[in-house]
Parts: C-alpha cells; structure tokens; sequence
C-alpha cells in the first residue's frame, strides 16, 4: 500500500455523506494492468495486459453500460506460447470487446452483448476445429463450447476476472458521516473454476485530498465465505454443511487501496492484495495494480463511441 501526501483540503461529498459515481458523460481510458497469482508449492504466474474501458448511461434501461477491451496479454512477460496458453488466449477472445451492463445501485452487473459473443464463437470454431485436431485441445473446445452456450456458465467471465472483481468495487455509496467508512461485502476469484470468495471489508474515503488532487480510498478486510477450506479447494459453488454444524472456514486476508480523481472521481489507480488459506497445500494469493494509463489518450480521440 503506498502512503499518499495529502493536503488541507477537505474531501466533498454530496448530501448525506455520499460519494457519487461519476456523472453520465462518455467516458474512455485506457489501463495498464498487473496481476501476480501465487499458489503454494507453485511456481508464481504474471500476467500483464492493457484494457481499454468505454462508458456511458442508459436511460432507455437505467443502467451504466461499460465496453471492455483487452490487448498485449503476456503471461511471465512473454506473448503466450505453449499451445494449451494459445489456444486458451485464442477462445477467450471472443469475449471482447465485452459489454457490461452495472445498475443504478452499483450492484447486479450482466453481460449486454451475449449474442454478438455467440457469433464471433461460431466463427472461431469452425477455424479451431480444423486446425486442432489433437484429443485435448478438442476436449478443451468442446468444454469451452458448453460454456459460451450456457449464460449461467457465460456470466462467470465477469465473475472470474480479477481486475473487474477491483474495478467494480462498491466504491461510491454512502459513508458515515464524520469517519467517512462503510462496512461491505466484496467478492474476488482468487480460486478458479468456483464461485468467487466473499470477504467482508471496512472501506475508509480520505479526509482530504491528496497533493495528486485526488481522493484516497482504502479498503482491509477478512474472508467471510460460507464455505470451508476443504469445500472450496474442492471446487464447490456452495456450503453442504448441516444445521448446527460446525466447519472449519477459510483464513484470507483481503487489502485494497484506490486513487479517485478529485473532479471526475474516475478511478485513477488500483493496488491490491488478497490471500486465502486452504488445505492440501494449495493456500493462494493475488497482488493486482492497474494504472490509468494518460499518455495513451490519443489512442482514443478519434474512436467512435458505441451507443
């Protein structure tokens, strides 16, 4: 976590002590994104990619719809080059650009474009299935297949990602007046291939502004998950437990740290980290930090915006 510089200038919220997600101009920026995954016993896996975010407002449907892009994806530094890492990258693919539709409470989030993914997955596998014709990589295309198809299975591509699990933190609410902290729920993938780990975190707005003219907000909790250890690390969606039963939960630590601009209060910067104990050796954790990246704006001026 860094330790920001702040001024005397004190933080303004709206009425009642809240923070107000940003007004409902077109918005377009580009991040630079890191994720460190660590699991015990494992060697440490690094992947870095750009994603470009487009957004805006719907009244038709009253909800903020966000474009998400993603591009230059190494993993260790490297472009994928295995061919289980190629065609993986290959399939998911098709997700982007991928079209989030977040309501007014900042809440439910769906996917807007699931028939656009559909299309583009018709396409690719006609090309995948001629030129993978190995047992596992069609093993992998035909699994690959009943997710897409599945839009309870196609959901989880928002809910397994980690830099979104961040990005849509429940950063603009109401906070307690005078301590400007809430209490809340969030939910990050740290363990693949299950239903994301529930964490329960006291997320603390900075009294003043920073020298960087932006607002500080930081954010430290403990996993809370219905599950136990031993339920999660076998890839269970949900706890099995019996009235009156007791379990052994899982240990995890949970810190985040965010920087707001002080006009627009759009995310700026994202520094994360989060841990989970399991048994069988297979304890994990993540360090994320995503940045947006200015210097990238020209990229995007002459884009045209979808609406």
């Amino acid at each position: 976590m860094s330790n920001p510089i702040y001024t005397d200038i004190p933080v303004e919220f709206d009425k009642q002590c809240i923070l107000s997600f940003p007004s409902g101009e077109l918005l377009k920026r580009i991040f630079g994104v890191s994720i460190r995954i660590r699991k015990e016993a494992c060697e440490e896996q690094n992947l870095t990619y750009e994603t470009k975010i487009e957004r805006h407002y719907s009244f038709e449907d009253t909800a903020w719809h966000f474009l998400i892009d993603k591009k230059e994806l190494r993993i260790n530094h490297q472009v994928p080059n295995l061919a289980a890492d190629e065609l993986a990258e290959k399939c998911w693919k098709i997700f982007y650009p991928l079209e989030i539709l977040v309501d007014s409470n900042w809440k439910e989030k769906t996917i807007g474009n699931e028939e656009e993914i559909a299309e583009r997955w018709e396409v690719l596998k006609k090309e995948l299935d001629e030129q993978y014709i190995d047992e596992v990589s069609a093993w992998y295309i035909s699994e690959f297949d009943k997710n897409v198809r599945n839009p309870i299975l196609l959901k989880t591509i928002i809910d397994q990602d980690i830099f979104l699990s961040f990005y849509f933190s429940p950063l603009y609410r109401k906070y307690k007046p005078f301590v400007f902290s809430a209490d809340e729920i969030v939910f990050i993938p740290i363990v693949p291939k299950t239903k994301s780990i529930q964490y329960n975190i006291t997320q603390a707005v900075s009294e003043f502004y920073t020298t960087y003219n932006s607002i500080n907000i930081k954010q430290k909790g403990m996993a809370n998950d219905e599950r136990s250890g031993e339920e999660i690390a076998m890839r269970r969606n949900f706890s099995f437990k019996q009235e009156g039963e007791a379990i052994e939960l899982a240990y995890g630590e949970y810190t985040a740290e965010y920087d707001l601009d002080k006009e627009t209060k759009n995310i700026q910067s994202i520094i994360g980290d989060c841990t989970l104990q399991l048994p069988h050796d297979e304890s994990r954790s993540i360090h994320i930090e995503a940045y947006y990246l200015r210097e990238k704006d020209h990229e995007l001026v002459n884009e045209k915006v979808k609406k």
